[in-house]
């Protein structure tokens, strides 16, 4: 069995005519955190829907867990996404969306008093979420995503409206979850952040992307050379 979580093979996404990307391919191992980059509209986002399942690729291939190319109930389960919105029900409260979701996902409810800790909401925990700020929901977004234990997890700007301290908190769960053997992909324009907690980075510009290996760069270099990956392939003919 090989380290591949996902794999994507010669993929290429079109809206009606125009490709935001044609011919990827790459793959996310076991205990990797990889993160998307590249401006607004490069493709980013929709790279992680497609890999989600949320998305078909217009051509080419994903494959799942080495043994699965159609993204079924059975390979949702194993995922935790948090796309642009927060995906949560205004009037439950915090505490009640993640046990629906934990019971959607048919997964153990032990897990939610940990999340509400570890995020710094237990005190807000049975409030309807209509009244959290907008740094609370997207905390307990993050708690959505990973309240059933998955193995990948995907997040679109997972640090958007976070302010210091939530994202401190989110930047030691993700190293956690790749120390246990999980896998994350994730977007962000927070470089100084992403960088940080990220292994590797995949760098979109004309269509076309761009792998960086960065645990072997020195952390404080790692967004300066991400940065320019983005801003040398914007440059380049295609």
């Amino acid at each position: 069995m090989s380290d591949a979580v996902v794999r994507w093979d010669s993929i290429e996404h079109a809206y009606q005519d125009d490709f935001v990307f044609r011919h990827l391919t790459s793959r996310l191992n076991r205990g990797e955190c990889r993160l998307l980059a590249g401006s607004n509209g490069s493709g980013k986002t929709t790279l992680l829907r497609i890999v989600a399942g949320l998305l078909r690729a217009t051509g080419g291939s994903v494959t799942w867990f080495d043994d699965s190319d159609a993204p079924d109930e059975a390979v949702r389960a194993r995922i935790g996404y948090l796309g642009h919105g927060v995906g949560l029900y205004a009037d439950l409260t915090g505490r009640e969306n993640l046990r629906f979701f934990s019971r959607l996902y048919d997964a153990d409810e032990s897990r939610i008093e940990g999340l509400l800790d570890r995020l710094e909401l237990a005190h807000r925990a049975d409030e309807p979420i209509r009244s959290y700020s907008r740094g609370m929901k997207q905390r307990l977004a993050i708690a959505r995503a990973l309240v059933h234990g998955p193995d990948l997890l995907l997040l679109d700007e997972p640090f958007t409206g976070l302010d210091a301290s939530g994202a401190d908190i989110l930047e030691t769960l993700l190293r956690e979850a790749t120390e246990a053997g999980g896998s994350v992909l994730f977007t962000s324009h927070r470089l100084d952040r992403a960088t940080r907690v990220a292994t590797g980075a995949t760098v979109f510009a004309r269509a076309a992307t761009r792998d960086i290996d960065l645990d072997s760069i020195p952390a404080g270099e790692r967004a300066a050379l991400v940065l320019s990956a983005m801003e040398s392939g914007e440059r380049t003919p295609a």
